[in-house]
């Protein structure tokens, strides 16, 4: 299994594409917040909320 959190630290990845099914949308966005990861493309069907701090675009 990767390590998460390791890969986004070492790579530096601050904008992530969020492409899951709607039960793990928030799941993962949630997650990789907690690991640094500011912005946020949204390709999944759910609704995100996320902290004003995150920059969240929904493309659908």
């Amino acid at each position: 299994m990767v390590n998460l959190p390791a890969v986004i630290n070492r790579l530096g990845i601050k904008i992530c594409v969020v492409a899951v099914t709607v039960e793990y949308a928030k799941e993962i966005s949630m997650t990789l917040a907690h690991f640094s990861v500011l912005g946020f493309l949204n390709f999944s069907s759910a609704l995100l909320q996320l902290p004003e701090i995150y920059t969240l675009k929904t493309m659908i």
